[in-house]
Parts: C-alpha cells; structure tokens; sequence
C-alpha cells in the first residue's frame, strides 16, 4: 500500500486541504459573529430559532458516520447485499421517534449518553486516519492527532450555529463525493447491467436470509431487531439529536426535520451499500485482500477510489478523502458540543451557579475541548480492532441498547422506579459490554461470517501474501458458496454473537430486568407521576395489565361535567377511557376544580402553546390549571 501515497497529487491535496479549511473558517467565523454574545443559549441551542433546512441537512450528516463509508461498503463486499435492509429500521426509527420520543426530548438528557458516545468518538476519529494514512505519507497517528484538533477546535470557536452550517457544507461534499464513486465505479466495471451481473456470479446478490440466526451478521431478523434498537436509540435518546430537537422554535418544526432528513439519510445510505457492489464487480476474481495489496478491510474502498480514479480524474481522490473527513467531522463536531452541553447543564452548572453568562459559555467551550482530548485518546484505543464497523456498532450498541431500553421503560411503563431503572440500565451495560470485551478477546475465525473470494484472475506473480482468513474457492463455485451455519462452544456461545444482534440484547435485557425489578420494590403505587415524562397513551393501557390493588389512582373523585362527553345522570361520564385518564390526570397533580365553572377547557396534558396534540384517538383530560 505504501505505493498508493504517490497518487494523491496537487490537485488532490488543494480539494481536501481546502475542504478542512472550510470546516474551520466556518466556525471561526460564527466565533466572531457572536464575539460579544454571551448567552449560553445562543452557544448551546442556537438561540431555539435555527430554520428547517440546516437542521434537516445537519441531522443527516451527524448520523451518517464515517464507520459507515468506509466499513458498509466493505461488509457488503464480504457479506453479501442483505444489509440492504437496515433502510426499513432507519425509516421505522425516524417515526418512533417523532411520534413517541420528541415532545419529550427536552428532559431526557442525561450523563449516560456520555458511556455511549465516547467510545464511539475514538472510532469515528479512527476511520478517516485509515483513509488519509493510504493517500498520503502521514502515519495513522499523526493524521488521529490532526482530525481531533481540526474538530475540537471549531466545535469549542463556533458553538451550535457553526456546528450545523459546517454539517450543511460537509453533507454537500458527501453527496458529490458518493454519486462520483458510483458513477465512475459502475463505467469502470462496463455499467450498472454487468456490474449486478458479477455480483450475483459471486453469490452477493441476496435479499432472502430469513433464518434467525444470532450468530449471522446477515440475517434478515439480526439485521431488523439489531438495527430497529439502534436507530431508534439514536434519533430518539441520542444528546445530538436533542440538541437539534431543542434548537428548533416549535414541536412541529423538530418533526419536520427528522421526518425530511430521513430520505436523505436512506439515500446516502444505498449509496454507500451500492459501492461495496461496484467494490466486488471491480475485484470479483482477484480480491486485493487476497493478493496482499490492501493489509485489512478496512482499507478496501480508499483503495478502490484511488483504483478507479488513478491519473483521469485529478481531484477526486482528494475529494473521496474529504467526504470521509466530512462525515468523521459532522459527527464528532455534534457530539463534542452536545457533550459539553450535558456536563454543563446537568452538573457542572449546579456547582458553578454563581458564574455569570459569560463565563458559563467559556466553561462550555473549555469542555468541549476536553472530551475533544479524551476522544483522541480512545481513537488510539480503537486502532488496536481489526474491524472498524464491528467496533463501532459494539462499542455504540453496548452503551445505547440498554440507554434506550431505560428511556422507554420509564415513559411508557408507569409503574417503573428509579431502582427498576438503575438496575436495568447496569445489568444491561454489564451484558453488552461481556459480549463486546469477549469478543476482543476471543476473535472469530473470519471464514465463518464472510463470503468466499477468488484469486483466479490475478497475476500470480502480483500475490505477495495469502490471507488465511479469507475463503478462497474456483470462480464457478462463488454464486453457489453458503457460509457454513456457525455452532459455537463454550464461551464463544456469548463472544461471538452477531455485533448487529448485541443492541437488541442490551435493550431487551434492560427493558425485562427494569419491570421486573420495578414490580418488585413496589413500583411507583404511592408516588404522583411526573405527566411531563410518561406517555399517556402507554400509561392508560399498561396500567390494565396491573392487578386491581396497583391500579388505585390518587384523588379518586367524580369527574364533573366535561364539555363535548357523555355524562351519566349523576354528571359521571360513562366513556371508561375517560373516567381513567381523568383519575391518571389527577395522580399526575393536574386538579379539575374550576371555581364552580362546568364548562372546561378539554386539551391533552402534553400539549402546550409550542407543541401539538399527537394522540388524537385518546380522549381528551379536562384541566384548568396545569
């Protein structure tokens, strides 16, 4: 690979310096725009008056990382195109999300995102030093070192408003660097047409695994459960998600972001899957992995770029190299201000109360530098793996399966508490990370999850190294080859599970372990419910499922006469539903007393001057004062 430096030229350097200089201007910029603003809300939120579009453009470059660009492509060159399927849980996540998680996302931050993200920041800074150290003569280290401060520098300058322009200008660059890759790969391979042709000659085309296997990284089920969790997680309980969520003026307006960021977010995604097609139509006789050329997976689609785009299109390598920066930099330029924004506005603002604006925005962009410093050092961490999608999902998986498990077992289980809580969020995280260590620590052989390859149009004078890991068989035998069924014995029966599977188990566990636990200590039978953190919906059915005794609700009074429902004789309505989401709207501290006035105001306790009233089916609470 060393050879592969000579071909990022001038013209490449010129693109991608002057991408990363953008980057930077950006928040320098914004820095000092507001040079004399001192508001902490302005730095944390934007000031709540972002418009539309930069939200929409920023939440899909946060959540497209760069573990994605570089590691999607390569999973489906080994594995086949059932990964395809992961757009159906990234649109399902989008809807769970707005419709069940964003009127709550103003009071669900807390430090536990932070076990979450920053594993996951060391692996984000990882992959595009994978790229760079291919394309030019810098080491992986030194390229980990100029990432990390290029993001941490402008994240700490610019604040939120710098943070989601800069997205804006990078998902710019990935759209035009991905539609280059897939253009230029599908005339290199002779068209669209003979490109699937390949691809199904060597068994890649697939779109029907249904068996549930938890050891397969391509089951249909592994891939749906695993990625339902994680997606959910992450566009619902995921900090830069709230951030763009709270920086927006009202409800609606945060739904229409996710909801129309989501397209773009599926097509950057089939994109990047599709590369890994226009990957194995360019090798499908002779695997670099094979020959020597390319030393692990990771390296396969740099390679492939400067392949496909070697002397006729100056530039473009340069401009791949950027989009692979841009993605890395969206992500980690949201969560190191979305970090800091939890630290500061959950703890360290109780012990430095006395600060007055200014600093508190200085103490701000103090943390942002500092989680910046310690994201560097568990890039370091993450450069010891030897699969860069593996590592991500686990290590981001093992932390946000069970946040999101916790997250939906206190707003829709109204009987929860915060010992059921504790115990399903550690029991969980103990788990996913047994699973996530042993795996480290107990590898599995690469031949039981991967497709085979072939070297029999390769030069064999051109073979410098012969993988062991890799299954090579006659090109004949490729469109028929099923990867053996995987029976694993002793502790591999734990280690070796699908890292797709391993989110699904966190947020499983945690949801059993905190109702259990919960049920146990008494749930919440003595205690008024916060109405701002539980469904209500989930609340009234739920509740049904209790024995009688834990479902007597505080102030069971008769309900007075409503306006627009039934009432019985003795001014009792008669609609059952109603009764029970009036007596749940009294536990929840919500009085009916009106100064003898029948004629109340029917709205659902939820709604405010900012949002709307999203379960319409559910008969409306009266109230009077909230």
């Amino acid at each position: 690979m060393d050879t592969m430096s000579d071909h990022f030229g001038a013209v490449d350097y010129v693109v991608f310096i002057g991408m990363l200089m953008v980057s930077t201007i950006i928040g320098l910029y914004y820095a000092w725009k507001d040079r004399n603003n001192t508001d902490e809300d302005e730095f944390l939120r934007g000031g709540k008056h972002m418009s539309i579009l930069p939200v929409t453009i920023s939440i899909m470059a946060s959540f497209l990382p760069s573990t994605a660009f570089i590691g999607f492509p390569t999973v489906v060159y080994a594995t086949g195109t059932m990964l395809y399927f992961i757009i159906i849980p990234a649109i399902l996540a989008a809807f769970i999300a707005c419709e069940l998680f964003i009127p709550y996302l103003q009071i669900l931050a807390n430090i536990s995102a932070l076990l979450c993200m920053i594993p996951f920041f060391g692996v984000e800074l990882f992959a595009p030093s994978i790229a760079l150290s291919i394309v030019t003569d810098m080491s992986i280290t030194s390229s980990i070192l100029v990432i990390g401060f290029i993001v941490t520098i402008y994240t700490s300058l610019g604040g939120l408003k710098g943070v989601i322009w800069t997205d804006f200008f990078q998902f710019c660059v990935m759209i035009i660097g991905l539609m280059a890759v897939v253009i230029r790969g599908a005339n290199i391979s002779g068209g669209m047409a003979n490109v699937f042709e390949r691809a199904h000659a060597g068994g890649r085309i697939e779109f029907w695994n249904m068996d549930f296997d938890i050891y397969s990284t391509s089951s249909f089920w592994v891939m749906m459960l695993g990625f339902i969790v994680l997606y959910s997680g992450t566009f619902s309980t995921n900090q830069m998600q709230i951030q763009r969520v709270v920086c927006m003026p009202s409800l609606r307006a945060a739904k229409r972001a996710l909801y129309f960021a989501t397209p773009g977010y599926v097509l950057v995604i089939v994109l990047c899957l599709t590369t890994g097609v226009m990957m194995f139509a360019r090798y499908y006789d002779c695997c670099p992995l094979v020959t020597g050329r390319v030393k692990r997976p990771d390296q396969m689609l740099p390679f492939f770029v400067l392949d496909i785009f070697e002397g006729d299109y100056p530039g473009l390598p340069g401009m791949f190299v950027a989009l692979v920066f841009g993605s890395s930099l969206s992500t980690l330029s949201s969560g190191l201000n979305a970090m800091a924004s939890i630290i500061w506005d959950d703890y360290a603002r109780k012990v430095f109360h006395f600060l007055p604006d200014k600093y508190s925005v200085y103490a701000t962009k103090l943390l942002a530098i500092l989680i910046g410093i310690v994201s560097i050092s568990m890039a370091f961490v993450a450069k010891e793996t030897q699969n860069i999608v593996e590592a991500a999902i686990m290590l981001y998986g093992a932390s946000n399966g069970p946040l999101f498990g916790l997250f939906c077992l206190g707003l829709f289980f109204p009987w929860a508490n915060a010992i059921g809580g504790a115990a399903a969020l550690i029991v969980g995280q103990i788990i996913c990370f047994w699973i996530t260590i042993g795996s480290v620590s107990d590898k599995r052989d690469p031949t039981t999850m991967a497709l085979a390859l072939t070297t029999v149009g390769c030069d064999a004078l051109n073979i410098t190294y012969y993988s062991q890991n890799i299954t090579d068989v006659p090109l004949a035998f490729m469109q028929t080859y099923k990867v053996p069924r995987y029976h694993p014995k002793g502790n591999d029966i734990i280690h070796h599970i699908s890292p797709f599977f391993v989110p699904f188990i966190g947020f499983f566990v945690s949801l059993i372990v905190g109702n259990i636990v919960s049920l146990a200590t008494k749930g919440n039978k003595d205690r008024r419910l916060d109405k701002n953190l539980i469904n209500i919906t989930a609340c009234y059915y739920l509740e049904k499922l209790l024995p009688e005794s834990w479902r007597q609700l505080q102030n069971d009074r008769p309900v007075r006469r409503v306006r627009d429902g039934h009432s019985s004789p003795n001014n009792q309505p008669t609609d059952k539903p109603m009764v029970a989401m009036r007596q749940l709207n009294r536990r929840l501290g919500v009085t009916d007393d009106n100064n003898g006035d029948e004629d109340q105001e029917i709205v659902n306790p939820l709604r405010n001057d900012q949002t709307a009233n999203i379960y319409p089916r559910i008969p409306p609470i009266a109230r009077t004062n909230v």
